[in-house]
């Protein structure tokens, strides 16, 4: 159980992980045995075995990129964004014009948000990441 009070950890709030990056990433991990046991037995036909076997991992790689490079997720702080002289706000702007550009989805949490309402900015990203 969490010491925080905005915290819930009550199983029917929990994010789902068994969402399409987080299987490939699994998918990944557990091809290593694999490969190190083919390339273990020193036959050509294992290690052809091994490179394909590594090769679809190095696939599923890509395809998880290319689901986390979709969704950028900022929380902004209090501190950080107290004094708008017009050079962190040109910034952000700019940071945000060039993720849009290259297909990227920008959502920003303030601070005060994730601290008043954690439940409803997690809602937010599981909703995010469903649509990705």
């Amino acid at each position: 159980m969490s010491e925080h009070p905005a915290v819930d950890n009550s199983a029917e709030n929990d994010l789902e992980f068994t969402n399409t990056p987080n299987m490939l990433t699994l998918a990944r991990i557990l091809s290593v045995p694999g490969v190190v046991a083919l390339l273990w037995m020193r036959e050509f036909r294992y290690d052809v075995l091994a490179g394909v076997l590594f090769s679809l991992a190095a696939i599923t790689d890509y395809f998880d990129g290319y689901y986390a490079r979709k969704l950028n997720i900022e929380i902004d702080g209090e501190k950080y964004h107290r004094n708008w002289d017009g050079e962190l706000l040109k910034r952000d702007q700019l940071r945000n014009k060039r993720l849009i550009e290259i297909g990227w989805e920008v959502r920003r949490f303030w601070v005060y948000e994730i601290r008043d309402n954690l439940g409803h900015c997690l809602d937010q990203i599981k909703s995010w990441m469903d649509k990705v």
